[in-house]
């Protein structure tokens, strides 16, 4: 398929961070969603956005350094090029073999198989290799929830992508973007223009400009302060991991459970947290006060019902690591703001003893947490490329998480994605064919095959302010967890 008249899109280092992952993304929806209506959707975005059609490969550049790129054909595509893939499947059984509806507070995700075809890539190098389409969709139909003789209709949607090309917000862009064109509305693709031959990444191009830019006031391209955040780890250690990974799964039940908190639960923990904590900062002025998100919120409450568990000695030492966006519009004066690609690097928050985080109040946790997000600079993304090449020099594999503590919870807030109430009602054959999304599911796929423990995706909100969260601990954290969430709720209903 390559000739001269082809675009090559050279991604950037970060997108070598998450090399190792596959992912399927899915909606439960109500109704009957129509193949060929969701076809004409994704062909005309893809025909708006040529890179989606493109080929995923790999690309040697100076330094030992293995980057990836897209190879996307411009011109003279044959008749038979898949831009992508749409399969589908009719499930023999009734939905409620696989869940309850309503959703309880705590439950077992949907079976990834419901939301991919079986041949579908999980690898990059199956994408890389294979020369296969970038994005894969699938839809299984359901023609009833029970055997009641009822007939009520349920379609599960789903998009499988290779992690490298894009992040959270980066897919959430291609879904939106489907979801315009069933709904008939306008949207934009990213601002980015392909011409024959290579073109640079914009974040590549985007930190070259800011390392120029430091380089003339300080001297340096990448600053001087200590980083860790990101961490590179040897062959060994990423081989111990594993162990590790497969002995909390097997012996400690390490378990992945989509869990819900609904709005007045959440909303009383954002309430009494917040007021919580600016009794705290008394002392403060107004507007010195450090103001809480109810992504910290939710980040402290997680991290402390999961990890004073009694288990680590009290010395031991734990982090929380959560990946920031570089597309904050304070950022590279708003460059990146529609950019697609892997575009984000882990905060700096601290590290914490045992002993200290379970002398702590979620408030306080919260507080510092804000204070990390705050103080978190642009110039942090040249100080972990930096990491990134160094790693790529030495031979060393770059992780989001840093390498001095014991263990790491990944918290990743998707929030304002808006990516679990898509609006998936324009997917029918006719009007009312399908109504509401039930909900949206996750399966990652990494390479070595193994769950990475203590993972915590807030995903979104449900049409009714839900929160919906994917998360993976051992038996004994998802009991604290989904105790603390049941308490919550049992509060909120007094």
């Amino acid at each position: 398929m390559a000739n001269a008249q082809d675009a090559l899109y050279i991604l950037s280092p970060f997108d070598t961070l998450f090399e190792r992952v596959g992912v399927v993304m899915g909606w439960l929806v109500e109704g009957t969603v129509d193949l060929a209506t969701l076809d004409r959707a994704l062909g005309s975005v893809v025909r708006k956005w040529p890179m989606l059609a493109g080929r995923l490969e790999t690309h040697d550049v100076e330094g030992n350094q293995k980057l990836y790129r897209v190879r996307v054909p411009l011109s003279g595509v044959a008749e038979d090029y898949a831009r992508y893939t749409l399969t589908s499947s009719s499930s023999p059984y009734p939905l409620s073999k696989y869940m309850a509806l309503p959703i309880p507070l705590a439950s077992d995700s949907l079976p990834h198989e419901l939301f991919m075809q079986p041949k579908a890539p999980t690898l990059t190098t199956q994408w890389t290799n294979g020369k296969l389409p970038l994005l894969h969709w699938h839809v299984t139909w359901f023609d009833r929830y029970d055997d009641s003789g009822k007939k009520r209709p349920f379609s599960c949607i789903g998009v499988t992508f290779p992690h490298a090309l894009f992040d959270g917000l980066g897919i959430a862009r291609v879904v939106h973007a489907v979801e315009a064109e069933l709904l008939g509305r306008e949207w934009e693709p990213p601002s980015i223009v392909l011409e024959p031959g290579v073109n640079k990444d914009l974040l590549e191009a985007t930190l070259d400009r800011a390392a120029d830019e430091q380089f003339a006031k300080t001297g340096q391209t990448h600053g001087s302060s200590e980083y860790h955040a990101t961490g590179l780890v040897t062959t060994w250690w990423v081989f111990m991991y594993f162990l590790w990974a497969i002995w909390q799964e097997k012996w400690h039940g390490g378990r992945r459970r989509l869990l819900l908190m609904p709005a007045e639960a959440f909303g009383k923990l954002v309430d009494e947290t917040r007021a919580a904590a600016a009794k705290e900062q008394g002392d403060k002025p107004e507007d010195g006060r450090v103001q809480l998100t109810r992504g910290d919120i939710l980040a402290a409450f997680v991290f402390k019902n999961t990890f004073c568990d009694g288990y680590l000695p009290p010395e031991s030492i734990v982090s929380m690591s959560s990946l920031a966006s570089l597309r904050r519009p304070t950022f590279f004066s708003g460059a990146l703001a529609t950019y697609p690609h892997n575009c984000v690097i882990p905060l700096p928050y601290p590290l914490y003893t045992m002993r200290k985080l379970e002398d702590m109040t979620i408030p306080t946790l919260a507080t510092q947490f804000a204070e990390a997000r705050i103080e978190f600079k642009q110039e942090e993304a040249l100080l972990s490329r930096e990491v990134l090449r160094r790693g790529a020099r030495e031979k060393l594999s770059s992780i989001p998480f840093d390498t001095r503590a014991r263990e790491s919870m990944s918290f990743s807030n998707m929030v304002i994605a808006n990516i679990v109430n898509i609006d998936w009602t324009g997917a029918g054959r006719n009007p009312g064919d399908v109504s509401r999304t039930v909900c949206r599911y996750k399966t990652l796929f990494p390479n070595p095959q193994m769950q990475v423990a203590n993972t915590v995706v807030a995903a979104g909100y449900l049409d009714d302010g839900t929160m919906v969260m994917d998360v993976y601990f051992v038996k004994r954290r998802l009991k604290l967890l989904e105790g603390a969430i049941a308490k919550l709720v049992e509060e909120a209903e007094r």
